[in-house]
């Protein structure tokens, strides 16, 4: 996994690294419409307990791409900033769980016709802070199992001169959990499961 991520990680940096004829670097922001996975436990020696289903919370990401155009498709990893939220109901009271992470996308794209083009590829992130409040106390969380996931991202664009616009599903791979420490939700081992499940709109224009 890490020697993926490294030639990953190389491939992206030397993309954003060329110049010569390519179509250029751009910036991008947008929402992000995200849900993590079921907060669990062991309550009662019982196997992953759901004490509560997530809900989607509006976040936002803003970050850099290049594009480069290949003979029929064209390549475009992207280094972006994002912070994602997500809601779960304990008790009839509402916590959430927010994430400040760094996305690696690394995006093969096809034009379809004119501005229109889809895409897919494998999203890499970098997990930097996780939070969990109830409105009144803040949660201490233990160290998150993995700081370093793997995801895909699939999608459509539209492309007007230098302003695109796309909307894409993003969907963790990686089990990948994070502990709550000494809550009062139940005696012991509550968990989230922080696998990534987005709706992300983007607005992005082309510097160049």
């Amino acid at each position: 996994m890490k020697k993926t991520i490294l030639t990953a990680v190389f491939m992206a940096f030397t993309a954003f690294g060329f110049s010569q004829g390519y179509s250029g670097v751009g910036i991008k922001a947008g929402l992000n419409y995200s849900q993590n996975g079921d907060l669990k436990s062991d309550v009662n020696g019982a196997v992953d307990d759901i004490l509560s289903g997530a809900s989607q919370k509006t976040g936002y990401h803003i970050g850099l791409y290049k594009k480069i155009d290949l003979p029929m498709v064209y390549l475009r990893p992207e280094i972006i900033f994002t912070s994602t939220s997500s809601e779960y109901n304990i008790e009839n009271t509402a916590a959430i769980f927010e994430r400040s992470k760094i996305d690696l996308p690394i995006i093969v794209g096809y034009k379809l016709l004119g501005p229109l083009h889809v895409f897919a590829g494998p999203a890499f992130q970098y997990v930097l802070k996780d939070t969990f409040n109830d409105g009144v106390q803040d949660f201490e969380l233990s160290d998150i199992e993995k700081n370093i996931t793997l995801g895909m991202q699939l999608g459509v664009g539209f492309n007007l001169n230098k302003i695109g616009i796309d909307i894409r599903l993003e969907r963790g791979l990686t089990p990948n959990e994070v502990n709550l420490v000494n809550t009062k939700i139940t005696d012991v081992n509550d968990r989230i499961d922080s696998r990534p499940r987005q709706l992300i709109f983007s607005l992005s224009y082309n510097l160049n």
